[in-house]
């Protein structure tokens, strides 16, 4: 039991997931007008090879995570592929200890299509509120399951 003033590990879980959604979406809207139509195509490849994975739980993460870092590679955007690069280990550590126990949401493959479908238009307003939906969606699901756990 955490003392007076330390977080749980349910509120770390919590500041972890609001970080990833706020890292994803600004990433997200920095490319949107460096993305070239078709350029989403190894950012496509790799939402593919998750959605193929997403009973395989590591490899799934790290091709779920590969969706993001193709996406600032087709932008150009150097910067955030050094950042992403950076936080990738913690990243995929946090992310693979809870793969066993939770499986990608129905609409994952569909949802990140359309985020994508979106950059390739163009349109980053889109995109962005399509990734900030999914993930917020997403992370309610995690918590409220994880709540049992903690």
């Amino acid at each position: 039991r955490p003392g007076p003033g330390q977080p749980t590990i349910a509120r770390m879980l919590v500041d972890l997931l609001a970080l990833r959604r706020a890292l994803f979406v600004d990433v997200i809207r920095l490319v949107a007008t460096r993305v070239q139509p078709g350029g989403t195509a190894s950012a496509r490849a790799a939402l593919d090879r998750a959605w193929a994975l997403r009973d395989a739980g590591q490899a799934f993460q790290r091709e779920d995570f590969q969706v993001i870092r193709a996406v600032a590679e087709a932008a150009g955007l150097l910067p955030a592929l050094w950042v992403l690069n950076r936080i990738s280990g913690v990243y995929l550590e946090v992310a693979e200890s809870l793969s066993g126990a939770f499986k990608p949401p129905a609409d994952y493959h569909e949802s990140h299509s359309r985020f994508l479908d979106a950059l390739d238009l163009g349109d980053g307003d889109a995109a962005c509120a399509i990734v900030n939906d999914y993930l917020e969606r997403h992370d309610r699901s995690l918590v409220s399951a994880l709540e049992v756990f903690v």
